[in-house]
């Protein structure tokens, strides 16, 4: 064990004139080590079957939250003989007997007696489980990271509560990079830990980085500070966190340019309370005082600054690279930390994401304080002496156990003073007569034992809830060897590992910290050093104390919670760019998809990464167009069976991606960025096989819509079936009553007798014969049926005669449509629909007359059933949860088509009170019989009391719908209108000249991290009206005016001045101008420009507001009042350049018009 423990102080380095002086860099007294006995062994786990606890030994009282979560036993009673043998895993999730043995731990409610420090108490776990029941415990964390952290809530929900919080003046949010690289630890000296091991060559290479980051920025005095470094660390019981990002170890998002670390927390881990994560501003000066390197910070204290962030992100998201990322941050942010190492720099463009965190607002002032007092060194660290770790890795000559000799030699003796956790060759720790516990019994032994102090008593809490809870973790106990400066006589030392096997296990773990306050959390990156006495040996100041130090009493504050010292609340986002998920979760993570189950798997595993991001359609179909040449490149080079390792995947990709970049501009800002220099492929060079499979993509790269041309300045670029696709399948997520059979009906031309029908091409077909199968006349599972008859006939028009009421139909469609590349078009009754519900309950009102209306239905859905109500409330119910825009967001985002059928007119008189109460009491009345019966089955599921509320509703609802028939068919568009409209829209489809329409209202459940998508430049925006008035009234004054506007419909769009266009200026110029969002601009008119095909006004306004910022990019600073055919708003800034060559008519105002403007994002 490790000399030294918690200083006097308990509480956290502050930022200020203490810490500065605690931490100072400098002389510290040295603390003696004495030298290891031996080296660590490794062996394989052999242990005896777990004891039932039947309480935590050396508690004064058992905790009550332990004894509540302990569950019962069930099943079969009694287990596996005591004392017999066997192999198991030290993971909770193991064998059936250990699970059994779990499931009979109790805690009891009597406390066992009181013991002094030197007496085993007398328990079950003591006295007849063993040889080793009795034993005192004594655990220290070694390593701690945060937990792994999901928030409850949807991300749009986390955003507003983020927002809220921020503009009651209760937190700030805080932004900072995400490295792509991995978790390391270092607790100073060799103590370096991987998120679930230790002891391997994963943690010398990161003790190598540490080394030589502090070497480089160090020179000459780099040994002494590393000595410092490492005893203060060890003295105060710290854990450095930092992402680990080199190019030896697997690839990530990019290869980076240079190996390096950059630091992301700092814990304390000693004095009897939960491990203390520090707030921003410590790690910033701590860093900075130690010349750690530090990530880049920026905070963002007001309403307008934070909505800002989220709408800039909104509009990077898509295709943000770090250039682009840190100017717009460094624009926008009230406090921006520069980082010591730079991404681009160190990494390279390709930026995993940002995380966003909401902390106090003291963290303004004393970040401002800590960079003020801690400047960045002048100059960059200068390279150390010595190989690199790409010079190691790159030596062919060298073995696996050579190459580890040689990253620890070079990590030095202050750094690795023994090189005995990588050694376990020379350890048996059966010659060691204080050792009586071996390793494979140390887990059990430890839980069984008395607690040594409050941090041991609440680590065996944690593991107690861990294993009765039967949650999905492994405990590894590995021998470390004893040291002679132990007190008492130690039975056995070991280091223990928790890995948590699922992400799942946080979020169960937290749900049991809510309703245990007093339970300590569930770290990822979690080590414990675990010291075993038997009672007869233990040192005499052991206290088993079952409470915290009386200093330390109480909660430990906000940063021992598993969160930073500064969060307010336990919120976070972590969000992602897209060139930084094409190359992980397209490529890498897609490779098994790919070369082990084909492309009709790689291309479905696609589509769902798609539709879980939210994307918008028009960007789908890029991704789509890449991942296929992807994947046609990749096989065609290695070949299905050469299957590409994923710890190297970038060798290949990034070839592959400077190649694809070249295809035009949609494609590079798609990519984001390239580097073939860091997989040895000199820049430039594009091998021949790629650049031959870029030319045969060329086609989908198109019909994916890459290369479409922003209308305007308020359009961003928008998707379109630019080539008409070879097969097409029409569904209809629709219900009862919606009219889909009758239009199949006229869609194809004839009558639907027969289960199967087959037409010759209709008008809007496009050449295409058309067939259709009636689900209410097809016996058997109708979307296999319909699978086998559509691949039966190629080339068709597949028309899906059912409701596709739910996802899992969509599945099926886009399953069907994987694998023959049909392309899917859902056909949806059109409505406002409510918050909860795509359909209105005036449409469902419509829909409902229409099933009790009708006789002699095939699928006896008629006037004649006497549950059609129901039938009605169940379909609808089928679509609850999801708003019209979330509805409509995702069929878009599945399919990329959606044709909107008209059902009812627009301006109609709101549904009857009457007609809407009776709908309203069948709902709840379905809610209630829903959640207390469930479904029915068949009519004859239902008797009784409830049978005949439901008789009841039902003849209330017959009777309503006659009531108000005549207002239900007034307010319907005429069935031939809706007809029209489809085969419109149809024809568009097919003959690849349809853009998807616009979701109705807003997505918040799909398009939650996009709800602001749209943002793509800045203006000062104007009302449309002022324009129109000072338009017509130039007009009355100026006959030329009057003559070119007649018959002219002016721009029915909002009025503005661009300032800055993400596509023309970039995003860091339009995110500069988020500063000045709200800010109040007296516009100016001063002449009006028109054309034959043009007109727009020149604008202007105080110089005092340009000096502030406030001045467009623009070199015609104007607002477009008319376009005429084939011209784009952005034509108009060619307006001043025609009227000096005369093309143009300039009009100048003797006295300028002004009108109200404001700053905005549009």
């Amino acid at each position: 064990m490790h000399a030294g423990g918690r200083s006097s102080n308990p509480e956290p380095w502050s930022v200020g004139t203490n810490f500065v002086a605690a931490t100072q860099p400098g002389p510290v007294a040295t603390l003696t080590r004495t030298p290891l006995k031996a080296t660590t062994l490794k062996t394989s786990i052999t242990t005896r079957q777990l004891p039932r606890f039947t309480h935590l030994s050396g508690f004064t009282s058992t905790p009550p939250h332990l004894a509540r979560m302990a569950p019962r036993r069930s099943g079969k009673q009694g287990g596996a003989k005591a004392g017999k043998s066997q192999q198991v895993s030290v993971a909770v999730e193991g064998e059936e007997q250990l699970q059994e043995e779990l499931a009979g731990m109790r805690l009891e409610d009597k406390a066992p007696k009181r013991t002094t420090p030197h007496e085993a108490p007398k328990s079950s776990a003591s006295s007849s489980k063993g040889p080793h029941g009795g034993l005192v415990g004594k655990a220290r964390l070694q390593a701690a990271f945060y937990p792994k952290f999901e928030n409850e809530s949807s991300d749009q929900a986390v955003r507003d509560r983020m927002l809220a919080i921020v503009a009651a003046g209760k937190g700030v949010l805080e932004v900072s990079q995400k490295h792509s690289g991995s978790l390391f630890m270092w607790s100073g000296g060799s103590r370096g830990f991987a998120k679930n091991s230790w002891g391997n060559e994963y943690t010398a290479v990161g003790l190598f980085v540490v080394a030589r980051t502090l070497r480089d920025a160090w020179g000459a005095q780099a040994d002494t500070k590393m000595q410092e470094l490492n005893q203060l660390l060890q003295a105060r019981n710290l854990c450095v966190a930092m992402e680990l990002v080199t190019a030896v170890l697997g690839d990530h998002g990019q290869r980076p340019k240079q190996d390096y670390v950059v630091i992301t927390a700092i814990s304390e881990l000693g004095g009897g309370v939960q491990p203390r994560f520090w707030a921003t501003p410590q790690i910033v000066e701590f860093c900075r005082q130690w010349r750690l390197p530090t990530n880049q910070y920026w905070l963002f204290a007001s309403t307008q600054s934070a909505g800002t962030y989220f709408e800039i992100f909104d509009m990077i998201g898509e295709e943000g690279t770090a250039s682009e990322v840190t100017e717009s941050m460094d624009k926008i942010a009230d406090v921006a930390v520069p980082p010591t190492v730079d991404h681009r720099v160190v990494q390279g463009e390709i930026l995993e994401g940002l995380v966003v965190r909401l902390v106090s607002p003291r963290s303004v002032d004393q970040l401002r304080r800590v960079i003020h007092d801690h400047p960045l060194p002048d100059a960059p660290p200068a390279a150390g002496k010595g190989r690199s770790l790409r010079d190691i890795y790159g030596d062919a000559s060298l073995k696996e156990k050579q190459r580890l000799e040689a990253l620890l030699a070079a990590c030095g003796p202050h750094m690795v003073p023994s090189p005995h956790d990588w050694d376990d060759s020379s350890y048996d720790h059966t010659t060691d007569a204080r050792a009586t516990v071996p390793e494979t019994n140390a887990f059990k032994t430890f839980l069984s034992a008395r607690p040594a102090d409050y941090t041991t008593t609440k680590l065996q809490e944690v593991f107690q809830v861990v294993q009765g809870r039967r949650m999905r973790v492994r405990f590894k106990a590995k021998t470390r060897p004893l040291e002679e400066d132990v007190p008492g006589t130690p039975a056995g030392s070991f280091v223990l590992t928790v890995h948590v096997l699922q992400d799942s296990v946080f979020t169960k773990y937290q749900s049991e910290m809510r309703k245990h306050a007093d339970l300590w959390p569930l770290y990822r990156g979690f080590f414990v050093d675990i010291t075993l006495w038997e009672p007869q040996h233990t040192p005499p100041t052991f206290s088993t104390a079952s409470g915290p130090p009386t200093d330390e009493a109480g909660t430990s504050g906000a940063g021992g919670a598993g969160v930073a010292e500064d969060a307010v609340e336990p919120l976070m986002l972590k969000m992602k760019f897209l060139p930084y998920k094409l190359r992980t979760f397209m490529i890498r993570n897609g490779i098994s998809n790919l070369f082990n189950k084909g492309k009709a798997d790689y291309k479905a595993y696609i589509q769902r990464q798609i539709r879980n991001w939210g994307h918008t359609p028009e960007k789908a179909r890029e991704i789509q167009a890449f991942a296929a040449a992807w994947a046609d490149y990749i096989l065609k080079k290695r070949g299905a069976a050469n299957k590409l390792p994923d710890s190297s995947y970038l060798t290949e990709a990034e070839p592959f991606l400077a190649a694809y970049m070249q295809r035009g501009e949609a494609e590079r800002r798609l990519v984001g960025a390239a580097d073939v220099s860091t997989v040895g492929v000199t820049y430039g060079h594009v091998p021949s096989a790629l650049a031959e499979e870029l030319e045969d993509h060329k086609d989908e790269v198109v019909r994916a819509g890459t290369a479409v041309e922003a209308g305007d300045d308020e359009a961003s670029t928008s998707g379109s079936v630019a080539v008409p696709p070879r097969e097409v399948i029409i569904f209809f997520p629709g219900m009862p009553g919606c009219a889909k059979s009758a239009l199949c009906k006229h869609l194809l031309g004839t009558d639907l007798e027969r289960p199967k029908l087959s037409v010759p091409a209709r008008a809007w077909s496009s050449g295409k014969r058309v067939a259709s199968m009636m689900g209410d006349l097809t016996q058997g599972k109708y979307w296999k049926l319909f699978a086998t008859e559509k691949n039966k006939a190629p080339g068709v028009v597949a028309v899906a005669d059912k409701n596709a009421p739910n996802r899992e139909v969509w599945d099926a469609v886009e399953d069907l449509c994987t694998q023959s590349g049909a392309l899917a078009v859902p056909v949806v009754p059109d409505s406002d629909g409510t918050d909860t519900n795509p359909y209105a309950l005036d449409t469902l009102a419509v829909f409902a007359q229409r099933v009790l209306a009708r006789e002699g239905h095939p699928g006896k859905l008629d006037k004649n059933s006497p549950n059609a109500g129901y039938v009605m409330l169940l379909f609808y119910n089928l679509y609850e949860g999801n708003s019209r825009a979330e509805f409509e967001s995702e069929l878009l985002s599945r399919f990329g088509t959606l044709v909107r059928m008209p059902v009812l007119r627009p301006g109609r008189p709101p549904l009857p009170p009457a007609l809407e109460a009776v709908l309203e009491e069948g709902l709840e009345h379905y809610a209630a019989h829903a959640a207390k019966f469930g479904k029915w089955k068949s009519s004859t599921d239902v008797k009784g009391e409830p049978r005949a509320k439901w008789d009841a509703w039902e003849a209330k609802l017959r009777a309503a719908l006659e009531e108000h028939a005549d207002y239900l068919q007034q307010i319907q568009v005429p069935f031939a209108e809706a007809v029209s409209a489809v085969e419109s829209q149809l024809t568009s489809v097919l003959a690849g000249h349809y853009t998807p329409p616009e979701p109705t209202g807003r997505s918040e459940r799909v398009t939650a991290s996009n709800k602001t998508r749209a943002v793509t430049f800045a203006a000062v925006k104007v009302p449309r009206e002022q324009i129109v008035e000072a338009t017509e009234k130039l007009a009355q004054e100026q006959p030329a005016v009057a003559s070119f506007l007649a018959g002219k419909t002016l721009e029915n769009r909002p009025a503005h001045v661009t300032l800055a266009h993400k596509a023309t200026h970039g995003s860091a110029a339009v995110a500069g101008f988020g500063r000045l969002v709200g800010t109040k601009v007296d516009v100016r008119l001063t002449a009006f420009y028109f054309s034959d095909k043009l007109a727009a006004w020149e604008a202007d306004w105080e110089q005092e507001l340009k000096e502030r910022g406030v001045a467009s990019q623009n070199a015609f600073w104007h607002i477009t009042t008319f376009t005429g055919h084939g011209m784009k708003a952005k034509d108009a800034n060619q307006l001043h350049c025609l009227a000096s060559e005369g093309q143009a008519t300039k009009v100048e105002l003797g006295t300028p018009i002004s009108v109200e403007g404001t700053v905005c994002l549009m």
